[in-house]
């Protein structure tokens, strides 16, 4: 039935996206010759005995982008999706821009959350800070006092793409406790817990 409903939703966005596989169940997008893709909208409901988490983890770990839509508010599976690797959480209630702009997001390895999801999120528990290794905090700390990622790159003796790595994340662990880092502001918000002197 949901399968259905993402072909509306997509069909009205067509233009901004190749869709490769549609796929019923898990094991079929599994055995689809066109697999691995981009990017799979995955449904929280697999229906087929296995966890959700589990499922994210095994696309994430093949580079594959998972954004999770569910017809169900549910902050712990949301949690746990985004946990596991997801980078994107939507309820099925959402409108096709929505989730157009969920596989932008992700094509872009951008993270996304939609208001109500986060809104969420931030209601079923008390917001927490992410442990955050020490040259994870290093970084943030950097980043978020405004300096170009070519300077952080240099202060710490790392490349560019690895503090571009680090701030991905630094990124998804927020994201993964209801809390998203979108801009510098956000940074330097948050980037405060982990270093008083900023």
């Amino acid at each position: 039935m949901f399968l259905d409903g993402i072909d509306s939703w997509l069909s009205s966005v067509s233009d901004r996206f190749d869709v490769r596989i549609k796929a019923a169940s898990y094991a079929e997008l599994r055995a689809h010759e066109g697999f691995p893709t981009s990017v799979v909208v995955l449904d929280a409901d697999l229906r087929d005995g296995t966890r959700l988490d589990d499922r994210v983890r095994e696309l994430s770990a093949e580079g594959v982008f998972v954004i999770v839509v569910s017809t169900f508010s549910d902050s712990a599976v949301a949690r746990g999706a985004l946990a596991a690797g997801a980078v994107g959480y939507i309820s099925k209630s959402e409108s096709a821009e929505e989730i157009a702009e969920a596989i932008t997001a992700a094509v872009e390895g951008r993270d996304y959350l939609t208001p109500q999801v986060t809104a969420l999120l931030l209601e079923s528990s008390e917001l927490s800070t992410p442990p955050l290794s020490a040259q994870e905090q290093r970084v943030m700390i950097l980043y978020a006092t405004g300096l170009p990622m070519k300077v952080v790159a240099t202060t710490m003796g790392l490349s560019q793409d690895t503090v571009a790595t680090y701030l991905k994340r630094i990124r998804s662990k927020y994201v993964a406790v209801g809390i998203r880092l979108d801009s510098r502001v956000d940074f330097y918000l948050h980037a405060k817990t982990h270093d008083s002197a900023i």
